[in-house]
């Protein structure tokens, strides 16, 4: 997946990555609600694309999607148009992963545990970047 967002030798498959790995984990007590703000990871790093695999998903958690939007937005005059035909959501379960370059900023949306005990929500990130093709 990440051989679509990243510049791969594709001839040699030569390339020499950074690959910096991030585990975390949301524990939300009961009747709680969490929510992400806009990023773009790494501003300093120069992170090209990022995985995300979703290790464990508790089956109680509302919400949560995976939210873009473009780095651009359009006039004020169409920010209504803007959040209801621009923005883009993917809702994750266990055991999948999302591959997307990091020029798109991202968020998670608003996270409930509606129930009465704890519930969590653990994944593990993977910013990638291509440092350089090697020669023979």
């Amino acid at each position: 997946m990440f051989g679509e967002i990243l510049d791969f030798d594709k001839t040699t498959n030569d390339t020499r990555l950074q690959v910096i790995v991030k585990v975390q984990c949301y524990n939300l007590p009961a009747d709680v609600k969490y929510s992400g703000h806009w990023q773009i990871e790494g501003r300093t790093e120069n992170i090209q694309a990022i995985g995300v695999y979703y290790l464990q998903i508790d089956d109680k958690l509302e919400g949560s999607a995976l939210k873009f939007r473009p780095r651009i937005t359009p006039d004020k005059t169409y920010t209504n148009i803007y959040h209801i035909e621009i923005n883009r959501y993917l809702m994750r379960k266990t055991n999948t992963t999302v591959v997307f370059d990091n020029k798109l900023p991202h968020r998670f949306c608003s996270m409930r545990n509606a129930t009465s005990i704890a519930r969590r929500r653990t994944f593990i990130k993977f910013f990638f970047h291509c440092l350089s093709h090697t020669s023979n």
